[in-house]
């Protein structure tokens, strides 16, 4: 036989759906980009070989019809033969969904790859499969392995196709989207696009009808059906809300609901039981033959009051048609060690689903990327989530012989790589033969003379993260932090591992100081070494590359640079603190100019990898640019449909992640960059003052409030006297006159509490238990009428120093023993304890400070502004104001809209 014809016609029946078609037309155009001769034509009866052509059949539908033996309706066959010159291929399919992807796997072999919704690469000519240029007979029938392969496109984040789903705007983006899904091989997907002539596109392509619900929800703006101001029944509402869903045309034929109202918040388990059962038994009911499922979240958790079992594995006890999600957080697969969300391991849903594929339906549920601080906006690049996929799908392989029958990937954006793992996810999912490494061989495909090497780098980066990125030492080091996550963990809601503060490695002892520089550093230095040997690798085939494969390519260079950029930042930045730390630690001067020089090498590798970033928006496929960084410098400027004011990669555009940790850095060498600097504001018997001046401050002269001086540039310990003083520093900064005046306290005895803060009423309130100061206070004056009180909040729990202006003055209660202050309104201020900053406050009305003389416990009493709390709540992170309304509500036995205004209010605390 001789080499394939250079035409080509693509046969399509004309009473062929609409969708058949569509697979069609981007046959032809694929074979056209391929330098091609190509047309479309409408056939039908049987067509056989012709030499000097090549045809490609979709059969069906009048046109060479042929029935599959064992096929479902996902099940393609693509059959090859050849006469002299011409070709013929015959691609069939079980139903509507397999004939589609006989096409697009076709153009798969010949070397066509849709790698990203907005990008597919087609190479300048056809990659003929050798059998196929031999003019052998050749025939490949597959049913993919997984019914159900799907990702979730999580739009509760602020990603670009959601002005295509949410907005109505860009809604060829979510076309183009859904194609990309078919492309790769799922069956499940977003139904339409808008209102208008997409609207049911998705099920025009073949995916089936959807609804869902949430039985709760106060988290990242979702919304309950379950109203507690409705006098119904929950079962009622219940009933109700479903109905409306299922009415809806054409019919859902998969339904999901979810049971809890934040990823870290739960309802009483035996009303969720009740619920789960009521829910499977309305659908076994009244819709049968629709696919039910909820949600087990891979968040750690005690086990429930009544059951005894972990909060998410209480749909285990749900009637049988009741299906379940099992979902994973960031990268991490059930088999190896995953410090997240309080886990050391997601061993725990393995045993879930082991325990539970013979008796009901399962899918698994991990995700491409968590967004947010951990992965794509810092950014790390991260290939090891297409290995750790990989390791799941085979590791569960064996429950497809039971109800397991799909896998959903958990997305959250595309750029940096992150189509790969959604890309590679669809394939492995539908062909358990295809491997993780058979995926970096497809990616690396398109990269003509590079090919080989950008494959190894590939497989060489995920062998190298595979060394570290299970570590919980390890990671803290390289994933971001922001003040959200820093609060959250300090009230126990750990999304992953975070790195000390500069202001907490500035307490570290000398053996902490020594391990870090003798086990951390060398680590990350490691890191930085590796990947830039990597990245190295890749700049030195770059001329090799095909432009058309330049943007792809570009983009895994970038991610590896960046990777190695983060390394070194991080190596550069923490050790420029312990640095500082070893030089207060052992009096050496120059160890901190050591720092001082790391911290300003750290700075300029900001600007590198900022650098980097920029070359890689370059890159970025949805236009405008502003769709994935939108937000401003404070990312508080993007209206979206999202609780977020900034679009996912806002704080990648502006190196957050780099800046930030800078800042804190640049603050730890230069104190509080205040002018005049107090230690302690409230004094206890036998504590002097400690006084600094900033050195740009010139002249200075101190009037210390009870009748003693001082001037120069300090600094200065002053013993008071029982009693509120105020200190003045004047001088000239910067040209300019300058005057201060800060509040001291000096009291006659000091009690102090440390965090040991707990919410005795409401219940409810106990989530901010984690932000609450600690106090110190004690009395100004003896006592008797007039005497004053003094009570400070203090963000460290060690010195329990209190700043100038976090004390109030109190009046006394009484004459009598101990500490009691009459009636007062106090703002209690609520901590990010890692920093030290107040981020919001909670007001107390009518509130009396009460400790009996001599005892160790001491309690804050008054009414709670519960506006206050909300906003608390509002601040740990991932809660709107009506999702934290609404959690406060439940748990206080109120509705978002009976919540009164002020509640009673007790705090106790130890006292020191």
């Amino acid at each position: 036989p001789k080499p394939p014809a250079s035409t080509w016609a693509v046969h399509v029946s004309p009473d062929a759906p609409e969708a058949v078609v569509w697979a069609a037309e981007d046959v032809v155009e694929a074979l056209g980009g391929m330098g091609l001769e190509a047309r479309l034509e409408r056939s039908t009866g049987a067509l056989g070989c012709a030499s000097g052509e090549g045809r490609v059949l979709l059969a069906g539908d009048g046109l060479e019809e042929l029935a599959l033996a064992e096929a479902t309706d996902q099940t393609w066959r693509i059959a090859t033969e050849a006469c002299g010159d011409g070709r013929r291929v015959h691609l069939a399919g079980g139903g509507l969904l397999g004939r589609q992807y006989a096409a697009y796997e076709w153009l798969h072999g010949l070397g066509v790859r849709f790698f990203h919704p907005e990008e597919e690469i087609v190479p300048a000519a056809p990659r003929w499969p050798a059998p196929f240029l031999r003019g052998e007979p050749t025939e490949r029938q597959h049913t993919p392995a997984f019914r159900w392969r799907s990702a979730s496109l999580h739009l509760t984040h602020p990603l670009e196709l959601g002005d295509a789903f949410r907005t109505g705007e860009h809604e060829e983006d979510g076309r183009r989207y859904i194609d990309w899904l078919v492309k790769n091989l799922a069956s499940f997907g977003h139904p339409g696009v808008g209102s208008g002539e997409l609207a049911d596109y998705g099920l025009r392509r073949g995916f089936p009808p959807q609804a869902g619900m949430r039985l709760y929800g106060a988290q990242q703006g979702s919304t309950a059906i379950l109203d507690p101001d409705d006098p119904r029944p929950a079962e009622e509402q219940i009933a109700e809300a479903i109905d409306e869903r299922m009415s809806a045309t054409p019919r859902p034929a998969y339904f999901s609901f979810g049971f809890d109202p934040s990823e870290f918040t739960e309802v009483e388990d035996t009303v969720v039981v009740e619920q789960l059962g009521f829910v499977a038994d309305h659908f076994a009911e009244h819709y049968p033959d629709v696919i039910l499922q909820t949600t087990n979240h891979g968040t750690a958790g005690e086990p429930t009051e009544t059951y005894g079992i972990r909060y998410y594995d209480l749909p285990k006890l749900a009637p049988e048609n009741l299906g379940v999600k099992v979902h994973t957080l960031m990268f991490y697969d059930l088999f190896r060690p995953a410090p997240v969300y309080g886990n050391e391991d997601f061993s725990n849903l393995y045993d879930f689903m082991e325990e539970e594929y013979l008796d009901r339906n399962l899918w698994y549920f991990p995700e491409s990327a968590w967004w947010l601080t951990f992965d794509n906006a810092i950014p790390l690049y991260l290939p090891i989530t297409i290995e750790a996929r990989d390791r799941d799908i085979q590791g569960i392989a064996h429950m497809l012989e039971g109800g397991l029958d799909g896998h959903r990937v958990f997305g959250t954006g595309h750029e940096w790589g992150y189509w790969q793992n959604e890309y590679c996810s669809f394939r492995m999912a539908a062909d358990l033969a295809y491997r993780w490494t058979d995926c970096l061989g497809d990616i690396a495909s398109v990269m003509g003379g590079a090919e080989e090497e950008v494959a190894a780098v590939l497989q060489a980066a995920v062998e190298r993260q595979e060394e570290f990125m299970f570590d919980a030492e390890a990671i803290r080091w390289l994933v971001g932090t922001d003040p959200e996550t820093e609060i959250a963990d300090s009230i126990g809601v750990v999304f992953h591992p975070l790195p000390p503060t500069p202001r907490a490695m500035l307490r570290w002892d000398a053996d902490e100081v020594a391990a870090f520089e003798a086990e951390t550093l060398p680590l990350l230095e490691g890191i930085e070494r590796d990947f830039f040997l990597l990245a190295s690798r890749l700049n030195a085939v770059e001329d090799a590359v095909p432009e058309g494969a330049r943007n792809v390519f570009g983009e895994i260079r970038d991610g590896l640079e960046a990777f190695q950029l983060r390394a070194r930042h991080q190596r550069q930045v923490y050790g420029a603190v312990a640095l500082l730390r070893r030089s207060q630690l052992e009096g050496d001067a120059s160890l901190r100019a050591m720092g001082e020089a790391e911290l300003s090498a750290a700075g300029e590798t900001t600007e590198r990898v900022l650098e980097v970033i920029r070359r890689r928006e370059a890159g970025y496929r949805y236009a405008p640019l502003e769709r994935a960084i939108a937000g401003g410098p404070e990312g508080t400027d993007d209206e979206n449909w999202t609780i977020y004011d900034y679009r996912y990669l806002n704080r990648t555009h502006h190196g957050y992640y780099f800046t930030r940790i800078d800042a804190m850095a640049q603050e730890a060498f230069e104190g509080a960059r205040e002018a005049v600097i107090v230690e302690d504001a409230v004094l206890g018997p036998g504590e002097a003052l400690s006084l600094r001046l900033d050195a740009s401050l010139e002249d200075a002269e101190v009037d210390f409030g009870d009748g003693e001086t001082a001037t120069g540039p300090g600094p200065f310990t002053h013993e008071y006297a029982p009693g509120i003083y105020a200190l003045r520093v004047r001088g000239t900064r910067e040209g300019e006159a300058f005057e201060r005046e800060l509040p001291i306290a000096a009291v006659r005895a000091e009690a102090q509490t440390g965090f040991s803060g707990v919410v005795v009423e409401p219940e409810g309130a106990s989530i901010i238990e984690g932000v609450l100061p600690a106090l110190a206070f004690g009395a100004v004056d003896e006592a008797g009428e007039g005497a004053r009180l003094a009570l400070g909040f203090s963000a460290d729990e060690e010195s329990h120093a209190v700043a100038p202006a976090a004390w109030v003055e109190l009046g006394a209660a009484g004459g009598g023993a101990g500490f009691a202050n009459a009636p007062a309104t106090m703002e209690v201020p609520v901590l990010n304890r890692a920093t030290g900053q107040a981020i919001t406050s909670i007001t107390l009305n009518e509130a009396v400070l009460t400790r009996e003389e001599g005892a160790s416990e001491a309690s804050v009493e008054g009414l709670l502004d519960t506006a206050g709390v909300v906003r608390a709540v509002v601040a740990v992170g991932g809660f709107d104001e009506q999702g934290a309304r609404r959690i406060l509500a439940d748990t206080l036995g109120y509705t978002p809209e009976t919540l009164p205004e002020e509640l009673a209010f007790t705090l106790a605390f130890d006292v020191e």
